[in-house]
């Protein structure tokens, strides 16, 4: 699968927005207008699973597999042979020849096929569950870009209100010198945070661009353009999704453990990594009875038969080829079965392990982020708005300074930036929540 390879440079294009000294031409432009379609999480996600690289891979894999099953299920050829020899006689018309013809086949190969085609069978089933496995960490990953991006988008816009706020208070700073209430110090400053916030702006605008066209290539874009994200339900930051909401509706909402529990027998019963493990479980047992047959060389035996041509006559020939189990018993075969064996009970036991603390981990993040936010971040956020409404209304009165309004403005940019951060940790708990129990 190719998908890390564009999560990479997810990242890589992500974090060049982070680097200071970014040239204003790169940034100057709004980045949401050149988007032409809202998409949801789920919309990305289809386009990923279906985009060239993704379809292509997995094509590939399907193929690979089904030539095993056929290559194991296809019985050997028989055997053909000629031979002249020449007997060292003169006849009439020449030199006497002894002419032989023999066909041969193995009548045991079959025996062998069928317990190779049922280990073909169980590769094939692990390639199916590896390409299921694939495209679940696909999902994850197109998921938390798709919050990541919009969490970019929301900042972004927090940063033009920056800008649309500080050009007010210049305004503002303006209007007070004029009337004698404020110094040339406060125009100074007022302007000094303009421009701040319009460096700001600029640097997440270019941010914002750069991560855009890195989302269009992840979901499998012929050309990285922007993409407008649809947003989500808020009903999503405070609720589970409905497949699992219905799943914990017989356990106490505030006994998490017995949610985790619920939870982690049904992500069992559905994550292809548990079915992965399995096959190749059962293949091992397989590939066990396989090298036990194979310690008798069943296969090697081949019988012949054919016709002799010579001067005495024409006649018959049958002929019985095989192999003495003498030197070689199989037991490499054996050993190496048992060994697929233990290793496949080791990734069962390291599967449930993976699997809980993805299912735990993703769902107490949810709660712990979705108290926090209500708790703590959206208080927060409303009383520093109404702080920075009222300083601004006794700096408008000459009660306050202006270094009193700056720090107000950037107390509550400061808060909105935290609670949009959490709204983002909500949804990417909530997708791996989702992600991890295979319902969505």
């Amino acid at each position: 699968m190719r998908h890390p390879i564009y999560f990479i440079l997810w990242i890589v294009l992500l974090h060049v927005g982070s680097v200071s000294g970014i040239p204003s031409a790169l940034a100057a432009s709004a980045p949401m207008d050149s988007a032409e379609e809202s998409l949801s999480v789920f919309d990305c996600v289809r386009r990923a699973e279906s985009s060239d690289p993704v379809a292509l891979s997995v094509r590939a894999q399907r193929l690979g597999a089904q030539a095993v099953v056929e290559q194991a299920r296809a019985l050997p050829n028989p055997s053909v042979s000629y031979l002249a020899q020449d007997l060292g006689l003169q006849g009439s018309t020449g030199p006497l020849l002894l002419q032989q013809v023999t066909a041969g086949f193995s009548p045991f190969a079959a025996l062998l096929r069928v317990q190779e085609s049922r280990a073909a069978c169980a590769s094939q089933r692990q390639t199916q569950a590896a390409i299921a496995v694939d495209l679940l960490r696909l999902r994850e990953t197109v998921g938390r870009a798709f919050y990541e991006l919009q969490l970019l988008e929301k900042l972004w816009r927090l940063e033009q209100d920056s800008v649309r706020l500080s050009e007010q208070l210049v305004a503002e700073s303006q209007t007070r010198k004029r009337h004698g209430d404020a110094s040339g110090l406060d125009v100074l400053r007022a302007e000094s945070e303009r421009e701040e916030s319009a460096r700001l702006a600029e640097h997440s605008a270019h941010t914002l661009a750069m991560a855009q066209r890195a989302f269009a290539l992840l979901i499998g874009e012929s050309s990285p353009k922007p993409l407008l994200l649809a947003q989500e339900d808020p009903s999503w930051l405070t609720q589970l999704p409905i497949p699992i909401a219905d799943a914990l509706s017989q356990v106490q909402k505030d006994d998490v453990s017995a949610q985790c529990a619920v939870l982690l027998e049904l992500a069992l019963s559905k994550r292809p990594e548990r079915a992965w493990a399995l096959e190749e479980l059962h293949q091992s047992e397989v590939l066990s009875k396989l090298a036990t047959l194979r310690a008798l060389p069943l296969s090697d035996i081949q019988v012949s038969g054919g016709i002799r041509s010579s001067m005495a006559g024409v006649g018959g020939i049958v002929a019985i080829t095989g192999s003495l189990p003498i030197l070689d018993w199989n037991q490499g075969l054996r050993h190496r079965a048992q060994a697929q064996g233990v290793r496949a009970q080791a990734r069962l036991a390291e599967v449930r392990q993976q699997i809980q603390i993805e299912v735990e981990s993703s769902l107490r993040d949810f709660y712990h982020v979705r108290a926090l936010r209500l708790q703590r971040a959206q208080p927060l956020h409303e009383r520093r708005a109404r702080a920075l409404d009222l300083t601004r209304k006794l700096f408008a009165e000459g009660l306050a300074s202006f270094g009193d309004v700056v720090m107000a403005s950037r107390d509550l940019f400061s808060a909105r930036r935290t609670l949009l951060q959490l709204e983002r940790d909500a949804l990417v708990a909530r997708w791996r929540l989702a992600v991890a129990v295979a319902a969505w």
